[in-house]
């Protein structure tokens, strides 16, 4: 932390970790960076620490969105892991629900898109991103795995994920239980006279659908699995809320990846056992 010595031009005051874990302890307890800043001098002074220094409340700030977070490490130990991906809505600024639903809205809203990837097995979040509303989930899974389905052997995604870019992210190796839409058709053959590698999966599960139907083909293809991923989001609005806290799309990435590294440390904790009751 800082201590009593000229700074140099350019040179950063305060390293990486005390941002870092300044911005954390705001996450963890919900408080504004000028809160956060007085809670963490509190705890230093009880600890024997007082005489240290703090960065303040525009230092924060401006570190803040080139501040490197790692949510996982899980895709570079080269174990084979089955993910579900899936996208939530986190509020910038407006009005409540309760308010918009009884009487309307009357100021600017705005919202950010929340795309998660977890493991199946564990519910580890394993990649995070914050895109504008506007950009389709399909289009920012593909961007998410590009490079980083080497580890991978399954991917569980709801109907919205069903697009030709997405799939051919994943590759002709992966596992895709994606449910075709209801008016979807098979892919025919090219010029070659061969169907596209990376959607031969999709014409298998049509053809599966239209014999056996598509309750029975999500049972044999275990893509109820994909609860989970709901299930990862819910935990994450649960423990932190519906509500961004910063402004700047670089802070709001960064503040989202912080979030679910926390989330990851709890599960690493305990994870509650959930027990089926006939």
């Amino acid at each position: 932390m800082g201590v009593g010595r000229e700074k140099k031009v350019g040179e950063k005051q305060y390293p990486d970790s005390v941002i870092r874990f300044i911005a954390t302890v705001g996450c963890l307890y919900g408080l504004p960076y000028r809160q956060c800043i007085g809670l963490v001098i509190s705890i230093l002074k009880m600890s024997g620490h007082g005489g240290l220094r703090l960065p303040n409340y525009s230092t924060i700030c401006r570190r803040l969105a080139s501040l490197s977070v790692e949510v996982s490490v899980s895709l570079e130990l080269g174990e084979s892991l089955s993910i579900a991906i899936d996208s939530t809505g986190l509020k910038v600024f407006g009005e409540g629900e309760w308010k918009v639903r009884r009487y309307g809205f009357c100021k600017r809203r705005k919202w950010m898109k929340l795309h998660l990837v977890i493991d199946v097995e564990t519910q580890e979040i394993l990649l995070v991103d914050l895109t504008e509303n506007g950009k389709h989930d399909a289009d920012a899974g593909a961007e998410m795995l590009d490079g980083k389905t080497a580890d991978i052997s399954e991917c569980v995604a709801d109907g919205a994920y069903d697009k030709f870019g997405f799939r051919l992210a994943l590759g002709d190796r992966m596992k895709q239980v994606i449910p075709p839409p209801k008016n979807a058709v098979a892919t025919g053959p090219d010029r070659d006279g061969k169907v596209a590698a990376h959607l031969s999966q999709r014409n298998e599960a049509l053809l599966t659908i239209s014999v056996k139907g598509r309750c029975e083909w999500k049972k044999d293809m275990g893509y109820h699995r994909r609860s989970r991923s709901e299930v990862a989001m819910y935990r994450f609005k649960n423990t932190f809320g519906d509500k961004m806290k910063t402004r700047k799309i670089g802070n709001q990435l960064v503040e989202v990846k912080m979030k679910c590294a926390i989330l990851n440390k709890n599960r690493e904790i305990g994870m509650p056992r959930s027990i089926k009751v006939a």
